[in-house]
């Protein structure tokens, strides 16, 4: 589903994308209240158009369940998560990007923040923006999993080498092991960095 059918569903129950779930059922209650055929008498032309109605608002609230569980497919071509870094996002259009979320999550912003700011920024669903926000924060954990296991693979081919007791070979193996760890957590925490101002 993309965000032009969600956002037309989401227009039948009379609310605009970045709608929670719960707002979502409070709105279909509201209006099933008001279109119940129940309400109408049966055969008579107010009744089927009420039946109508009721069936269009829980068609719509059913898919608006799934778009909202789901996620959504961006209005922009290519998933979210390949966006390139934006330092200077802005409301205008430019999506927040990989740098943007990480140096914020990294000085300590609330992941829940972040998630309203991209919301409103770029008109897309919460769902959408959380794993982004997500996705962000479990490459950082990684960056720092992966720099503690570089510096333990660090110091066993330190250990290996000044010891001597299993030989060279296995102090440079420890060490490519090291630098396999390392490497990668030390670009992810770079492209972590604040933007400059330059």
């Amino acid at each position: 589903m993309t965000s032009d059918e969600l956002s037309g569903h989401l227009d039948v129950l009379g609310l605009r994308l970045g709608a929670e779930i719960e707002e979502a059922r409070a709105a279909r209650r509201e209006l099933l209240k008001q279109w119940h055929p129940d309400r109408f008498p049966s055969g008579s032309t107010e009744w089927r158009r009420a039946t109508r109605q009721s069936q269009e608002i829980n068609q719509a609230f059913q898919a608006v369940e799934r778009g909202l569980a789901f996620g959504v497919a961006a209005p922009t071509p290519g998933d979210p998560r390949d966006w390139p870094s934006h330092p200077g996002a802005t409301p205008d259009g430019h999506p927040v990007g990989f740098r943007d979320l990480a140096w914020r999550l990294r000085a300590g912003a609330r992941p829940l923040d972040l998630r309203n700011e991209i919301v409103a920024r770029e008109r897309i669903p919460k769902v959408t923006a959380a794993r982004r926000v997500e996705n962000v924060q479990r490459t950082l954990r990684a960056a720092r999993w992966g720099l503690l296991s570089g510096a333990l693979w660090g110091l066993v081919a330190l250990l290996q080498f000044v010891i001597g007791s299993a030989g060279l070979a296995n102090a440079v193996l420890y060490g490519l092991f090291a630098l396999a760890q390392i490497v990668p957590a030390w670009l992810a925490f770079r492209a972590a960095r604040p933007p400059s101002d330059n």
